[in-house]
């Protein structure tokens, strides 16, 4: 199904072109055919705003491991005293992410500062990190991407669901990442 959004209201969707039971926005009922295709980065822009807060997370983030780096794609949220964290470039040896990968800790940390592979990094310490959670997203093209969040406190509620929910987003964001690679 292609990703539209109400040229109206502004609210992304998606629509099946074949045939279409309600020919209008849910929203604003401006009439559907009027919307336009929406660009990948807008669908994931929308995709992390909407994790952050079904999550309950300051920070949401899609990064790209490549050449010994993790880069910032996307992210949506604040964090204290970071500006713009698109092309954040992270030597991969810093992150929660290559332990993710490497087996070191699993999906959720629930509380970084209690937990001994990721607490003294040098992100935890200077950004003031309580709660991580990730999942790899694995595209074609041998690409590696990581869908993840941040919190400024520890987050003990943090679990399989909310892992489930993650990767439920990944998948989402993969194909927008496939639609916008060269």
């Amino acid at each position: 199904m292609p990703y539209i959004t109400c040229e109206s209201c502004g609210l992304p969707g998606f629509v099946s072109r074949g045939w279409l039971e309600t020919p209008e926005c849910p929203n604003c009922r401006h009439p559907i055919g009027h919307a336009a295709e929406t660009a990948p980065k807008e669908v994931i822009d929308g995709s992390l705003a909407l994790l952050r807060g079904v999550l309950e997370m300051d920070l949401a983030m899609v990064t790209e491991i490549r050449e010994g780096v993790e880069v910032v794609r996307q992210s949506s949220g604040e964090w204290p005293g970071i500006q713009d964290l698109g092309g954040a470039r992270i030597p991969l040896v810093e992150t929660y992410c290559r332990r993710m990968l490497e087996g070191l800790i699993g999906n959720v940390v629930s509380d970084v500062r209690a937990e001994e592979a990721v607490r003294d990094l040098d992100m935890t310490r200077q950004l003031g990190i309580g709660a991580w959670i990730g999942t790899p997203i694995h595209a074609s093209h041998a690409r590696l991407y990581i869908l993840c969040c941040l919190a400024r406190e520890a987050r003990p509620d943090l679990g399989d669901r909310e892992v489930r929910v993650l990767e439920g987003f990944a998948r989402s964001v993969l194909d927008q990442l496939e639609r916008s690679e060269p």
